[in-house]
């Protein structure tokens, strides 16, 4: 079994900032073209939304290190995790977003 940590500080941008996108995405449950992509002023945190038109949103999440290794041109790690979301749920996860940005 794979297992693996990582960890690191994304710099809080105004809250309003932060819960635009996702409140967008919900809005648009229905569906929209192409992709939503948003994140952190730094990169180290970033997402990815698409919708099938089917009612499924796929949600890429993306935590990078702070430190680039010119060496490899990359970098130290990045991990990324797909989220399966029903869209029919995208309020109740913005109000949730809401609340954590407070």
């Amino acid at each position: 079994m794979w297992s693996h940590a990582g960890s690191g500080r994304v710099l809080r941008q105004r809250r309003s900032v932060s819960q635009r996108p996702v409140r967008r995405v919900a809005d648009d449950w229905r569906g929209w073209e192409g992709e939503r992509v948003w994140g952190s002023l730094d990169g180290e945190l970033g997402f990815r939304a698409t919708h099938d038109k089917l009612g499924t949103v796929t949600l890429a999440v993306r935590l990078r290190s702070d430190v680039y290794e010119p060496s490899v041109r990359d970098f130290l790690w990045t991990t990324t995790a797909l989220l399966l979301l029903d869209a029919g749920r995208l309020d109740a996860l913005a109000r949730e977003v809401a609340q954590l940005t407070q």
